[in-house]
């Protein structure tokens, strides 16, 4: 039998003499440290329940103390397989309006930045910077497709694939004659080219380069800083210094040739002559 374990607040553990799914507002803690226990269960705000293999088995936020704890003596324990003493731990629930508050602290935690040291604050906008730029790609971009129509195309995770896959079908075939199901943001599935697809693909590709070279010079330059106001002062939104720019050039010079090859090769004309896509 699976043995379990609970954690408060994310920090202190006890073994469980048993554990029951249906009653929550009671824990049968396998301990006789009283002590640890009452001082544990002062003030809660997290209480996690793992097993021994370290896998979540339930959380819960709406409790914030006890009412009572008692002692229910040295008994058996067929999830320990062995005799334990039992604590059993009445818990309280907070009123609506806390849980409520407790679930938006959670989703929407409150960042202190005056508290952060200057590293602590660099870590936070380089994780900030690189949640911006994901966002970014994954928004996607407008294609003008091979009969002038121009549409939006994303390019989450999902698309990504999917285009992957439509691209292996064309190179598996050979034929640029053949035509793929794929959709625009927010349109309904059509049939379009193989060159279609070749162009939706490549211009969300370089697209994403883009957005991805950007992002980290702009990272880097928060990484340069040696003060946090210097980090503060710096925005996503911001364009990139001479110096940082000029890096991100070298690197889109050599890819937007590549891109206007491909474009070339399958299309017969340069990235200006499709409305500059890439």
């Amino acid at each position: 039998m699976a043995r379990y374990y609970v954690t408060i607040n994310h920090t202190t553990q006890f073994p469980l003499f048993h554990w029951d799914p249906y009653n929550s507002e009671t824990l049968f803690i396998a301990t006789d440290d009283l002590a640890a226990v009452k001082t544990a269960f002062t003030n809660v705000e997290h209480i996690l329940i793992t097993n021994d293999k370290g896998l979540e088995v339930a959380i819960f936020t709406q409790f914030d103390g006890y009412t009572s704890i008692n002692y229910m003596g040295r008994n058996y324990s067929n999830q320990i397989d062995d005799f334990a003493d039992e604590l059993a731990v009445y818990l309280t629930k907070i009123d609506l309006v806390q849980q409520v508050e407790r679930i938006e602290k959670q989703v929407n935690p409150v960042v202190d930045f005056d508290g952060m040291t200057c590293d602590e604050y660099k870590e936070w906008k380089i994780n900030d910077f690189s949640r911006k730029g994901e966002q970014l790609i994954f928004a996607g971009t407008n294609v003008t497709l091979l009969n002038g129509v121009t549409k939006n195309f994303t390019y989450n995770l999902e698309d990504q694939s999917n285009l992957l896959n439509a691209i292996f079908i064309i190179q598996a075939l050979g034929d640029l004659s053949v035509v793929i199901p794929y959709h625009g943001h927010g349109e309904t599935c059509e049939l379009y080219s193989a060159q279609d697809i070749l162009a939706i693909y490549f211009t969300l590709q370089f697209f994403s380069t883009r957005i991805q070279t950007e992002v980290n010079m702009k990272i880097n330059w928060v990484r340069s800083c040696t003060t946090k106001e210097e980090a503060m002062a710096i925005n996503f939104e911001d364009e990139l210094p001479t110096s940082w720019a000029e890096r991100a050039e070298a690197i889109m010079g050599p890819t937007m040739e590549l891109a206007q090859q491909l474009r070339a090769q399958y299309f017969g004309e340069t990235a200006e002559e499709n409305g500059g896509n890439e």
